[in-house]
């Protein structure tokens, strides 16, 4: 079968296949031929499987793991508007933390306002440029909401507070940073294979979340 995918309206394409098939050796073939037409590519890697195929064509390799360099910041507004960013966040939440009640919601989002407000970044647009918080600013933000809360209250923030603190001074931590990335070259391989398992839906949501903005 010959088939020019880039004489169709629309080349997106599913390669499917049993083990030993070919898919990954069809794959890698299709993306030396967007190479060749000059077409940027994004590769997903969660086994890391085209980090050769990434260095020998002079790619760009973003290895995100516990000890990597690269990571992507959960607050980092990527080039998106804050009110976007905001209502992502609200789906990115329930990743990392796990079931979010509607309560624990309205809090989080009040939390979030505020964290950003201490770094400058507002509803105005002038403002998103700047640099943004990141998981530490948001869990001392609730900190600081707990003290005053009522004692009903003070159970839902302290249920986000413990949570929250796997991913500033815990296991995950890794993500309390700014965001380390260059986005520059025609091949980009985000290799995530050394990621631990519990991390991989949290860093798979903001490497989307990141490539489709980019794109």
């Amino acid at each position: 079968i010959i088939l020019d995918v880039y004489g169709l309206p629309n080349y997106n394409g599913l390669v499917l296949g049993t083990s030993g098939g070919g898919k990954s050796f069809i794959v890698k073939l299709y993306i030396l031929r967007n190479l060749l037409k000059d077409i940027k590519t994004i590769i997903i890697d969660p086994q890391g499987e085209y980090s050769e195929l990434c260095r020998a064509h002079n790619g760009q390799v973003i290895e995100i793991s516990q000890e990597s360099d690269t990571i992507i910041n959960p607050l980092d507004l990527m080039d998106r508007d804050f009110g976007d960013k905001m209502l992502s966040l609200m789906d990115l939440f329930p990743i990392m933390l796990g079931n979010v009640s509607e309560i624990q919601k309205a809090v989080l989002d009040k939390a979030l306002t505020l964290a950003y407000e201490r770094k400058g970044i507002t509803n105005d647009p002038k403002t998103w440029k700047r640099e943004p918080p990141i998981l530490e600013d948001l869990l001392r933000e609730l900190e600081r909401m707990s003290k005053t809360a009522t004692i009903i209250e003070k159970e839902t923030y302290r249920s986000l507070i413990n949570r929250l603190s796997m991913f500033v001074d815990g296991v995950f931590s890794f993500f309390n940073k700014q965001t380390n990335l260059n986005f520059d070259n025609q091949l980009v391989g985000f290799i995530i294979g050394d990621m631990p398992r519990q991390a991989k839906p949290v860093n798979m949501f903001l490497i989307l979340d990141f490539v489709y903005m980019k794109m």
